[in-house]
């Protein structure tokens, strides 16, 4: 996308059998909901920032295997990401607040978290983190702040939250 993008519409790409890779420039200030759900798209370049917020149902179905959210975004919406079969690494910005229903749902392979956030980011439900395995997906959070992670409702599921410096 050009600098002159500022918004990828809803459903813009969705079902795009073709659309493999997606870089977005900084002056991405929307992405859709359904964006590029269902299509054949496996790699992206981080989110960015300015969004504020994955929309709803902006990713889920693709095949993409890492995904960076940039800071600036706040909130990760419903199945935002959910069935995103291939997602093997995650990183959250520290400025997530909020991650609602089946964002993550079924991204069986996920086996790496980065989340920069001090304060864990809310979780709206069990759906957000259903089918992924947390005894062996690692969980990384800042320094001095596994024991908030451990103590959280949904967050204390993972076995192997690790404190990065």
């Amino acid at each position: 996308f050009t600098d002159k993008t500022k918004i990828i519409k809803d459903r813009a790409f969705m079902l795009c059998r073709t659309l493999k890779e997606v870089t977005f420039s900084d002056e991405i200030v929307e992405i859709g909901e359904y964006a590029f759900s269902a299509s054949a798209l496996d790699t992206i370049s981080p989110i960015p920032g300015k969004i504020g917020y994955v929309s709803n149902s902006a990713f889920n179905n693709t095949s993409i295997k890492t995904a960076v959210l940039s800071e600036g975004i706040h909130s990760i919406m419903p199945s935002a990401f959910e069935n995103c079969s291939e997602l093997i690494k995650l990183n959250l910005p520290k400025t997530l607040s909020f991650i609602y229903g089946k964002a993550f749902a079924g991204c069986t392979k996920l086996t790496e978290i980065h989340c920069g956030a001090i304060t864990p980011p809310v979780i709206s439900d069990s759906t957000v983190l259903e089918n992924i395995d947390k005894t062996k997906c690692k969980l990384y959070v800042p320094k001095d702040c596994a024991k908030a992670y451990k103590s959280d409702k949904y967050w204390k599921d993972f076995t192997n939250i690790i404190e990065l410096e």
